[in-house]
């Protein structure tokens, strides 16, 4: 406090006009400066971190980069983008003033290990001064293993041969509150060796996600309940059909199931009141290595007409289209082959083989087949040479049974058919066929195409008559014209129809999407920015269908959880939080449409 009664009039003259000059000039303080937004941690390995650079009192159109040349070992740093101009309010010498930053840049970050990273500085010139921000350290965390999840990938102990199909069994257990999980994925590289077979989930069933090199699939799952040393688990079984492609002996790593659980921390409000503050922290479980064996064929008394077939109960069934044909015309030729195995990967058998070139006449290349259930069919248009030919020959089949580690045979009997030779008609017997019986005193077995009398080769060479105007015809392009109009006419009338069709509810409810997409995509960063969000989310959660995906569902449940729980807390959001959610808000719409 300053004694007004000790402070002389010549001080008390300087202090006024001191503050007098501070009031009437407050930005003066303000200088061109780059500042790294604090960010607020724990972060993780995989996690994408989001920065900030402030760039204040600096050009609009400025443009800032990294200092140093080369990243750390494991972190990758990528640039997303520059937000447009925002005011930011402060109280300078007892007024408000608003301060203009230029613009906010965001930096992408995630780390491949744990450590500490150093990340900066960041640069920028202005008026060819460079203006430098300080430079952080970020720590990465290594994600913690659960005791709570664990998860294994059994490959059952047979024996298996390339081609067969092997059922895996993907298995997870989790004994904390489900409610609190989000974003469960498993990876093995055992999905990207192999080829796998998964049937379509069912309406309403459980799923389990699995990550591969084509991306995430959705699996199928049968949940139930299990006690485990005394602690109750619930477990969620998926089974994946292998095909082995190649034999040898394999050996995989640790299946890993990553996922995402809501915690809730103590923290203290600046005005003193303890509250609790809820984030996400990954977790993951590590299962047990995966090993097998994938055993060649054998080549003892492997028959010539085994193709790669695996499995049991197969069978061959050829057919024609017909049985009475003459020598060159086609016949089509129908083989089936069905059975309990690969039939999808199943090819024809050897026709030539079967067939000899003398008396058949084959197509060249590969022949495709359609596979239907247990079936696959396939189809050949066959050309018979030789009125010697009695019959389709017989086609032989031959399967690996992995059960008695044997091949098995079997024959498609040969079809019965009758071929006559090709009738050539020649010009006298067509002529021979139109004459009456006797034309000029002659038989019809003398008539000869030479003989000048039978026939009128004349040409006519008058050129009065030549020269005779016909009826005038109608203009060649008239018809044209025509046809343009009546194919305009019907587009027209199709156009029109659709016009007036009412669109499908499934449109309907395609277009409210779109609609509510573009409106987060159009949400700008200001200080309503999470209450727009978490608005636009509520309206994308009713316009989603029941059968959206429910990874879908879950990011924006959280992220309209993460939204209510910043709106609702004293302190009120900050540009960091209102930054973040408006970015996953805006990539989770992008994703949808």
């Amino acid at each position: 406090m300053i004694d007004m009664k000790k402070t002389t009039p010549i001080a008390m003259f300087t202090i006024l006009a001191v503050w007098m000059i501070g009031f009437l000039f407050p930005n003066q303080g303000h200088a061109q400066t780059l500042t790294i937004v604090p960010l607020r941690g724990p972060f993780f390995v995989g996690d994408s971190v989001t920065l900030q650079v402030e760039a204040n009192q600096l050009d609009a159109n400025v443009k800032i980069k990294r200092a140093e040349t080369e990243t750390s070992d494991g972190l990758k740093i990528s640039f997303d983008g520059a937000s447009g101009l925002r005011r930011q309010t402060e109280i300078v010498n007892g007024r408000m003033v608003v301060n203009k930053v230029a613009q906010i840049f965001q930096y992408s970050i995630s780390a491949s290990k744990p450590g500490t990273y150093k990340i900066g500085p960041f640069q920028a010139t202005h008026n060819g001064k460079v203006v430098a921000s300080e430079s952080i350290e970020l720590e990465i965390f290594d994600i913690e293993v659960s005791d709570d999840m664990k998860v294994e990938i059994v490959v059952p102990a047979q024996k298996i041969y390339p081609g067969q199909r092997v059922p895996v069994k993907v298995i997870w257990k989790y004994s904390a509150n489900v409610r609190a999980l989000s974003s469960l994925a498993i990876t093995s590289s055992l999905f990207d060796k192999f080829r796998f077979i998964d049937e379509p989930i069912p309406t309403n069933s459980n799923a389990i996600s699995v990550v591969s090199s084509k991306g995430v699939v959705q699996i199928a799952a049968v949940a139930n309940r299990e006690d485990i040393d005394g602690t109750p688990f619930l477990t969620l079984t998926s089974t994946r059909t292998m095909v082995p492609d190649v034999s040898g002996a394999f050996k995989f790593p640790e299946p890993v199931a990553n996922a995402r659980i809501r915690v809730r921390n103590p923290n203290r409000s600046a005005f003193g009141f303890q509250m609790l503050e809820e984030k996400t922290i990954p977790i993951k479980a590590i299962g047990n290595p995966i090993s097998f064996e994938v055993k060649p064929f054998p080549t003892k008394a492997k028959p010539d007409s085994f193709n790669g077939a695996v499995g049991n109960n197969f069978s061959i069934k050829t057919m024609v289209n017909r049985n009475k044909l003459r020598v060159g015309d086609p016949v089509s030729l129908q083989v089936n082959i069905s059975g309990n195995g690969n039939t999808e990967s199943l090819s024809m058998p050897d026709l030539r083989e079967a067939f000899p070139a003398d008396q058949f006449d084959l197509p060249s290349g590969d022949f495709a087949g359609v596979v239907s259930d247990d079936q696959k069919q396939f189809n050949v248009s066959v050309r018979i040479k030789k009125a010697s030919v009695s019959e389709i020959p017989s086609l032989e089949f031959s399967w690996f049974d992995v059960e008695k580690e044997n091949y098995v045979s079997v024959t498609a009997p040969p079809i019965p058919i009758e071929v006559s030779e090709g009738k050539f008609v020649s010009s006298n017997e067509v002529i021979r066929n139109a004459l009456p019986s006797e034309i000029g005193g002659r038989r019809n077995d003398s008539f000869d195409l030479n003989d000048r009398n039978m026939v009128d080769l004349s040409i006519e060479t008058d050129v009065a008559k030549l020269s005779v105007q016909t009826i005038a015809s109608l203009p060649a392009y008239l018809p044209w014209c025509i046809y343009t109009i009546g194919v305009l006419l019907i587009g027209a009338a199709v156009f029109d129809f659709n016009r007036r069709k009412p669109p499908s509810e499934s449109q309907v409810q395609l277009s409210s999407i779109r609609a509510v997409c573009a409106k987060i995509s159009a949400i700008s960063l200001d200080e309503n920015t999470i209450e727009s969000v978490s608005s636009a989310l509520r309206e994308l959660q009713v316009e989603l269908p029941e059968s959206s995906d429910v990874d879908t569902q879950i990011q924006i449940d959280k992220l309209v959880g993460e939204c209510d729980a910043v709106s609702f807390r004293p302190g009120g959001d900050t540009d960091e939080e209102r930054a973040r959610l408006l970015h996953a808000a805006k990539k989770l719409s992008a994703s949808i449409t």
